[in-house]
């Protein structure tokens, strides 16, 4: 599957998600996230890792979410990395920093903002990250999705490392 088919998945996803979305506890909206994109990865045939969720048994590998292909016993491509944060804050910018420096073909972060406003300056924010990033590609994709509050519905940003204005140091 490409990467474009994977994002689309994963907006289908979470754009499912109903009302009761928000008024579930932080663990429970990870785990019901890990779960059904985890199912995209494993429906793909690559090896999911997402601690406390459908494929805890293999543990978490680096992020709340990494799928592998493995052969041999070893590690060939990393297709997704993906890393969910409910908390506002340095946990946001923390955890993106994390993906940034993956070499996943896709990298998504997901992550809420009671409104407009607050969710673009953190958008902003992280794609301001990835422009001062040196050891970046161009070709580096970015899913963005924020659970707006104000609507009780997901946001998307999609975009490559090389479509961002490099910022100077």
């Amino acid at each position: 599957m490409k990467t474009d088919q994977i994002e689309d998945e994963i907006r289908n996803v979470l754009d499912s998600f109903g009302d009761d979305f928000w008024n579930e506890s932080w663990g429970d909206r990870t785990r019901r996230v890990k779960n059904r994109i985890g199912a995209i990865g494993k429906a793909e045939g690559y090896s999911v890792y997402a601690n406390q969720s459908d494929f805890g048994e293999n543990g978490e590998w680096l992020f709340d979410m990494t799928w592998l292909v493995i052969e041999d016993g070893f590690v060939v491509n990393v297709p997704l990395v993906l890393e969910s944060e409910w908390k506002r804050g340095d946990e946001i910018g923390n955890d993106f920093q994390k993906l940034m420096v993956s070499r996943a073909e896709l990298r998504v972060m997901i992550f809420s903002f009671p409104d407009e406003e607050s969710a673009t300056t953190e958008i902003n924010d992280l794609q301001k990250a990835v422009g001062l990033f040196s050891a970046g590609q161009a070709s580096d994709r970015y899913l963005l999705a924020t659970y707006r509050e104000d609507l009780g519905r997901f946001d998307y940003c999609s975009f490559c490392a090389g479509e961002l204005v490099t910022q100077p140091n």
